[in-house]
């Protein structure tokens, strides 16, 4: 009996040590990894710059992970940003949310050439982790002095979730844009319309499409009327040639007439003083006499009566050549009178046409558009193919004008486009036509007659450029979004001071004045409506695997009594558990028995 308890212990710690064994052998080869992934949303409302300024507002960065293990979301509001300075930045967390982010203003001392106004911006973060921002208003613009009008609407979320994934999005809305009139832009720039011809302001309306019935009429009446201040002025230049023409001939018979005169003289002098009446010695005093008297006096000199007769012919030719002239003199009055009576009358029509064509320059803005929508998402539901999703998944675009003319409508035929179809052609086809009526513009104002100087690039008008990327990369599914809605760019032009406003030189939006040539160089001017980008990055949860079990390698064990080996237990998943309860049962038994025999 007392030898019992210990074979029993041997047994139990041999088949302990059996069950280790085993159990080491069947260990997990893979660690379980939960879900992790990561979401983030940017967006810049406005990027402005001019006269080396630049101008920011409404920078936002939202961002949800959960690649730490623990949950992560903010919202960083940046309302305005001057030359790189931010100003009223926030970073909202879980613990700050919900939170309302005041807008913030320019400084003043840009006021001239930009001011922005950032609008109030409503945020929240959670644990979940998801973030969200948006406005119901996008503030406002001031370009050049001149307010642009700007309304509409942003929202942007993004989520981590354990089964559904990441997701980054945003949805923004801009509505009755407006860019700054032609007449108002070039003025910014210094540009005196009134000092241009009327002919190049009426060829830019009319090669714009934008002359109306009244243009048109002035039109037609200023062309009438010059078309008969041409004719008087060839009236007056032909009255001129023939007055040229008379005088020429008028200054010939003076010349022949003085050579008679001077003949005439020399036989006055010759003839006997006592038959000269008094105050006939001269050659006027001599022709004075009456017809009969000269000749019998000439008579009394040989050649004398030919110095005579050549005398009365030059005088004759000299009194025809002065009717000659004093006909053409009135002439050329009268088409003179004429050609001035004319030019005031046109003059008059050419102020309303002028007038008119301002007014439509005035009030035709560069670019303006009724409303512009856009819905961008990227997101990352697996780490398999196909489980990523990049794109422009929404949106529109309504009433596109550049230069006043209905671009989409002159293209495809309606002024309503969906974004998701402004690829391949049609995007082509937009772009070409915008970029024929900035050319436009530039082609008639940078040939002006007699100017030039006067340089005026095409501005640059750019919608809707995008990126996307999907990918699988370290275990994540990956996707990207990079997106700008509309970008606008006036290069620099070179204005001779001829043409310029008095004061131009101090405009905020001139570089200055190159006193050389007398010319005046403007500074570029940019601005970036909705620069958006999305990321979104995903890996599903990973399940522990165990290995497959192999047979152990044991140590035999030498009992005192000799036992026989038991067979190799099979692998059940849970080898160590069970060797641990059968120690506990095989001790309580053991316990039981020592306090039986000591009771006996």
């Amino acid at each position: 009996m007392t030898r019992r308890p210990l074979v029993v212990s041997t047994a139990a710690l041999s088949v302990l040590a059996l069950c280790v064994a085993s159990g080491s052998a069947g260990a997990a080869a893979t660690a379980a990894k939960p879900a992790a992934g990561s979401a983030t949303s940017v967006l810049s409302l406005i990027t402005a710059t001019a006269g080396g300024h630049e101008l920011r507002i409404g920078d936002l960065t939202l961002l949800s992970n959960t690649l730490s293990g623990s949950p992560l979301s903010n919202v960083i509001v940046t309302p305005l940003t001057a030359d790189g300075t931010a100003y009223g930045r926030q970073v909202v967390t879980p613990g700050t949310s919900p939170n309302s982010v005041p807008g913030q203003s320019s400084p003043a001392a840009l006021a001239g050439l930009l001011s922005l106004n950032s609008p109030t911006f409503g945020t929240s973060a959670s644990n979940g982790p998801s973030a969200h921002a948006g406005a119901s208003s996008l503030g406002s613009l001031s370009l050049l002095g001149i307010p642009v009008p700007l309304t509409g609407s942003l929202d942007l979320a993004t989520t981590v979730s354990g089964t559904a994934g990441a997701v980054g999005s945003k949805t923004v809305t801009i509505k009755n844009l407006a860019l700054p009139s032609i007449a108002d832009l070039l003025a910014a720039l210094g540009l005196d319309l009134s000092k241009l011809p009327v002919t190049t302001l009426t060829s830019l309306v009319n090669q714009l499409d934008l002359a109306t019935s009244a243009i048109t009429t002035a039109e037609g009446l200023a062309s009438s009327a010059l078309a008969q201040v041409t004719s008087a002025q060839s009236a007056v230049s032909a009255a001129t040639s023939s007055l040229t023409s008379a005088t020429q001939a008028l200054t010939s018979a003076q010349t022949v007439l003085d050579s008679a005169s001077s003949t005439l003289l020399g036989i006055i002098n010759q003839i006997p003083l006592l038959s000269l009446p008094a105050g006939a010695d001269t050659v006027a005093g001599f022709t004075a006499l009456t017809t009969a008297l000269q000749s019998t006096l000439v008579a009394l000199v040989p050649g004398g009566t030919s110095a005579l007769s050549a005398f009365g012919v030059a005088s004759t030719a000299l009194a025809a050549a002065q009717g000659v002239v004093s006909t053409a003199t009135g002439v050329l009055s009268s088409a003179q009178a004429t050609l001035a009576g004319l030019l005031t009358t046109l003059q008059s029509l050419l102020a309303p046409l002028q007038a008119l064509v301002t007014t439509v320059l005035d009030s035709t803005p560069l670019v303006s558009l009724d409303s512009l929508s856009l819905t961008s998402k990227a997101a990352a539901t697996s780490n398999k193919s196909g489980g990523q999703q990049a794109e422009v998944v929404g949106g529109s675009i309504t009433g596109l004008h550049v230069l006043g003319t209905d671009v989409l409508n002159n293209v495809l035929g309606s002024s309503t486009l969906n974004l998701a179809d402004l690829v391949g052609s049609t995007a082509g086809s937009v772009t070409s036509a915008i970029n024929g009526l900035t050319g436009t513009l530039s082609g008639v104002l940078s040939a002006v007659p007699g100017l030039p100087q006067l340089s005026i690039p095409a501005p640059q008008v750019e919608l809707l450029t995008k990126t996307v990327s999907t990918t699988i990369a370290g275990g994540f599914g990956k996707a990207s979004t990079a997106v700008q809605g509309l970008k606008i760019t006036l290069p620099a032009i070179t204005l001779p001071t001829a043409l310029a406003l008095p004061g131009a030189a101090s405009l905020p939006a001139l570089s200055g004045v190159t006193q050389v040539t007398g010319l005046l160089s403007s500074a570029p001017i940019s601005l970036g409506l909705l620069t958006l980008s999305d990321q979104a990055s995903f890996r599903p949860a990973v399940l522990g695997t165990p290995s497959k079990p192999t047979t152990p390698a044991t140590t035999p064990i030498t009992p005192t009594t000799p036992i026989t080996p038991a067979a190799e237990l099979p692998y059940t998943g849970l080898p160590v558990g069970i060797t641990v309860l059968s120690l506990v049962l095989v001790g309580g038994a053991l316990v039981l028995r020592r306090r039986a025999l000591a009771a006996g």
